[in-house]
C-alpha cells in the first residue's frame, strides 16, 4: 500500500523538485515476531502475503521490536541470552539473523523497547526497571524506575514522556525523560480492565492503550489516565482466543494492529476488523513493527529527494517512478 507525500513544489538552490504528481516512496509492511517459531514474518499489508524476513536461534522466544533512525531492526527475548538483539544481514542470505546488541538482564528478559533521542529504552520485567542503552553501542547508560515498582512488561514513549505498566499491579507510571535522572508520578492504577496488561500503545491525541494477555480485550486511556472503553474484544475476530500479546497503533495507516494467538488484526481507530494477517510460518505472534513508520519515512524523503539530485528518478507520463 503505497503513501503519498503531498508535496506541491520543493525548492532548492532554484531548482524545482518533486512536483505533487512525478513522487514516489518506500512502501509499508508489517512486520510480526513469532515466537513459538523463532522468527520474524513480513506481510504485504494490502494482499497479506508473507514471508520470512529474520530467523532466531533456538529458543530465543523473541518479544518486541523496535527500529532505529537508520533502519535497523531489533528485538527483546524472552528466551537465549535473555537480552536485546541486533538483526543483521546473513551473508549468502536474504534473512537476517541475531546478534548480541544488549547484556543479558536476566529473570524474563526484556519487554517492550523503544528508541528516544538516539538511545534505546527497554521494559526490565523482573528487573523492575527500565534500562537506558547507547542507541549506537548497546552500551548501558542508566536504569531507573518508580518507587516499589513491580514487573515492567509494557513501556511506551510519547514525546518527552515514557509510560510503563507494571504487569501484575494494573499500575502506570508517567516519566519526564528531559530530567536526568527521570522524575516519575503514578498516573493510574486500574486492577478492573487492566489485566495483565503485557504491551502498549500510544494512539491518536496521546491516547494510552492496552493489550491484555489474561483476557481478549484492547483498553484506552486518556493521557491523563482516565478510562475511556475498549477499543476491540478481539474474541470477537476470533472465538478460540483467550488473550492479547501485543498492540501496536501506526500513525501512517492510521490503524491499530493486534497480535493474538497466531494472527494479526488490523483495525480502524474505532476498534473496526479490516482485515487479518496469518501465515503458516508464524506460530504464537507477538511483537509488532510497521516499516517504514513517520521517522523513516522522513529518511525516505531525504534518499528520494538525493536521487532527483543526482538525476536518478526517471518517470514515463502516466506511468510509476522508477528508480536506476
Amino acid at each position: 500500500m503505497s503513501r503519498l507525500l503531498f508535496v506541491r513544489v520543493i525548492v532548492l538552490g532554484g531548482l524545482s523538485i518533486l512536483p505533487a504528481d512525478n513522487r514516489c516512496i518506500a512502501d509499508e509492511y508489517l512486520l510480526v515476531n513469532g515466537q513459538g517459531t523463532n522468527n520474524v514474518i513480513k506481510f504485504d499489508l494490502g494482499s497479506g502475503a508473507s514471508s520470512l524476513y529474520a530467523q532466531y536461534h533456538l529458543l530465543d522466544e523473541p518479544r518486541n521490536l523496535a527500529m532505529d533512525s537508520a533502519g535497523n531492526l531489533y528485538s527483546s527475548l524472552n528466551g537465549g541470552g535473555l537480552n536485546v538483539v541486533k538483526l543483521v544481514p546473513n551473508p549468502g542470505s536474504s534473512v537476517l539473523v541475531p546478534t548480541n546488541f544488549t547484556a543479558s538482564i536476566g529473570g524474563d528478559g526484556p519487554g517492550q523497547i523503544q528508541f528516544y533521542n538516539g538511545d534505546l529504552y527497554v521494559a526490565g520485567d523482573e528487573s523492575r526497571v527500565i534500562y537506558q542503552y547507547d542507541g549506537a553501542t548497546g552500551t548501558e547508560v542508566s536504569t531507573f524506575t518508580s518507587p516499589q515498582s513491580g514487573n515492567i512488561r509494557a513501556m511506551a514513549i510519547n514525546g518527552d514522556s515514557l509510560y510503563d505498566e507494571e504487569i501484575f499491579q494494573d499500575r502506570v507510571h508517567q516519566f519526564d525523560l528531559t530530567q536526568s535522572p527521570p522524575t516519575n508520578s503514578l498516573l493510574f492504577q486500574d486492577t478492573t480492565n487492566l489485566n495483565r496488561a503485557s504491551n502498549m500503545t500510544i494512539g491518536p491525541q496521546g491516547v494510552l492503550v492496552f493489550a491484555n494477555t489474561d483476557d481478549t480485550l484492547i483498553q484506552e486511556y486518556s493521557s491523563a489516565g482516565v478510562f475511556l472503553g475498549t477499543l476491540a474484544n478481539v474474541k470477537n475476530f476470533d472465538s478460540s482466543l483467550t488473550s492479547t500479546w501485543d498492540v501496536l497503533y501506526s500513525p501512517v495507516l492510521q490503524n491499530y494492529f493486534v497480535s493474538a494467538g497466531n494472527e494479526v488484526f488490523r483495525l480502524d481507530v474505532n476498534g473496526t476488523l479490516l482485515q487479518t494477517y496469518q501465515s503458516s510460518l508464524l506460530i504464537r505472534a507477538t511483537g509488532l513493527l510497521i516499516v517504514p513508520e513517520p521517522s523513516t519515512l522522513g529518511l525516505a524523503l531525504v534518499g528520494v529527494l538525493a536521487l532527483v539530485l543526482l538525476g536518478r528518478i526517471r518517470r514515463t507520463s502516466g506511468g510509476p517512478c522508477t528508480i536506476r
